[in-house]
């Protein structure tokens, strides 16, 4: 199950016009690159929990699911958490063995089919996949003993362990039998983390974890999406990824990827990375550095944008001056919610 139903609210604007899990991720939605995932690993059905809107997702994955795939999709007309949502789409996995459970906003080169090994051999109920601890993050620390159980999440529950336990980060990914299902309330909301993996380790319960010391990204907010965005494109290796149909570049610096049909115009410069959707329209003189443009945007002439994130359909004036801000379309609606700075037609807000 890909638990997709959140609102994505520290990716607004980015969230206001579709669901975070359908945001391109180096020109492919979030959504498509874990259902990639998972069928690497050998997965062949999937449930997708729904609620914010939920057309944004089903309409990539109607074009880009990978073949061979099956999806089916668990609409909630209120957000029941990840346990809430797990327990509401509990028909798709009674009696099917052991199921994996994770978030759609991250990427990970986790060895799945090594971590489900692991947890067989426990006899645990439950395994999380972690990392270690990640300094300077605000992530909950899960408390592990060095024979691998698991003993607090996020201080709960509130007894201290009596043993000696190190601080790992959970990376959104469980495996679960599913007889954890009976302990999750019908009905209400309810987060597995926070509620019911606490609840069991105070019954006694085995959670295991599952240390995974690759690659994990995260893109929950607008720096990790940004920072986590050119880090998966530099770890690709290899020659500056450019579509087939773009003629020779003016001065672009490495990382860089750029879509279909993007012109350049004369004088126009991209320095320390850029990541570009399909008909991007470069103005004269125009600069841009470290930033992500998602398809037909176009950017005025000798405009200046640096570590930035531009949604689809902007048109930027000429001669704009922006960093460390996200650029959406203008909308009167979307002003009276969100405190956008109104620039032309777009609206902008800085993080």
């Amino acid at each position: 199950m890909i638990l997709a139903a959140g609102l994505g609210e520290r990716l607004r604007p980015l969230t206001s016009r579709r669901a975070k899990p359908s945001i391109p991720l180096l020109n492919r939605p979030l959504i498509l690159r874990v259902l990639d995932y998972l069928q690497l690993h050998g997965v062949r059905q999937t449930v997708i929990n729904l609620h914010h809107l939920p057309g944004s997702i089903k309409d990539v994955v109607a074009a880009g699911r990978p073949p061979g795939l099956q999806v089916a999709y668990s609409l909630e007309a209120e957000i029941l958490g990840t346990a809430g949502g797990l327990k509401r789409a509990e028909s798709h996995f009674r009696g099917g063995g052991t199921l994996t459970l994770i978030n759609s906003d991250f990427v990970v080169d986790c060895d799945l089919g090594a971590a489900m090994q692991a947890h067989r051999r426990s006899g645990a109920v439950a395994t999380m996949v972690l990392v270690p601890a990640q300094p300077g993050r605000s992530y909950g620390v899960v408390e592990m003993a060095e024979d691998g159980l698991i003993h607090r999440i996020s201080g709960r529950p509130e007894t201290r362990p009596g043993r000696e336990c190190h601080g790992y980060t959970f990376t959104g990914i469980h495996l679960l039998e599913p007889e954890i299902l009976d302990s999750i309330p019908p009905g209400i909301p309810c987060c597995i983390n926070k509620d019911i993996y606490p609840s069991l380790l105070k019954a006694g319960s085995a959670i295991h974890g599952f240390v995974h010391h690759g690659q994990w990204l995260e893109f929950g907010t607008p720096g990790l999406f940004l920072e986590g965005s050119f880090a998966l494109l530099r770890s690709m290796g290899g020659p500056p990824a450019v579509a087939p149909t773009l003629s020779a570049p003016p001065w672009v610096e490495r990382p860089f990827l750029l879509g279909p049909d993007c012109t350049f115009g004369d004088g126009a410069s991209c320095s320390a990375g850029l990541i570009a959707g399909a008909r991007l329209k470069l103005g004269p003189g125009a600069r841009l550095q470290r930033t992500i443009v998602h398809d037909d945007v176009e950017i005025g002439a000798a405009a200046e944008l640096v570590d930035c994130i531009v949604d689809s359909g902007v048109v930027l004036p000429p001669g704009s001056r922006l960093q460390r801000a996200m650029v959406v379309p203008w909308n009167d609606d979307l002003s009276a919610a969100l405190p956008l700075q109104r620039l032309g037609e777009c609206g902008i807000v800085e993080f």
